[in-house]
């Protein structure tokens, strides 16, 4: 459910009259998607090499299937910043011996499953790191 509360966000801000409903609708998913995009770069880096950031950056942006979605997908879009920032944190935890209280409570909220009996096994494995903290 990564819709919803990006929906949510926009809603709040549509009051403001800052442009056309659509604009705002367009430019709110797009910033959600430079957001999410920007946890590609550190990932690629610190999975693969200080080249890799900006590579794995051209190559998304390259893509046409991802940048249009980037404007006209408010389903999507939430999804590809929930990921990348999950992975992002997921991929710090690794990279210490125990992870930090601060790195387990930020993956938890944006790697949340969306069916019920995932969501079971989502609290299972969120558990796990916390315990280990």
């Amino acid at each position: 459910m990564y819709g919803p509360w990006v929906q949510m966000l926009i809603a709040a801000v549509r009051p403001l009259e800052l442009a056309s409903p659509i604009t705002v609708r367009h430019a709110m998913t797009f910033l959600f998607g430079l957001a999410g995009l920007t946890a590609v770069v550190p990932m690629a880096r610190l999975t693969v090499g200080c080249w890799a950031g900006l590579t794995a950056l051209a190559l998304c942006l390259l893509t046409g299937f991802l940048y249009g979605n980037l404007f006209f997908a408010p389903i999507d879009v939430p999804f590809l910043f929930a990921m990348s920032w999950s992975t992002l944190s997921i991929v710090l935890m690794v990279r210490q011996g125990v992870p930090s209280w601060r790195l387990t409570l930020a993956t938890g909220p944006c790697h949340w499953p969306r069916h019920r009996d995932a969501q079971r096994r989502g609290v299972i494995t969120h558990a796990y790191p916390s315990l280990a903290a």
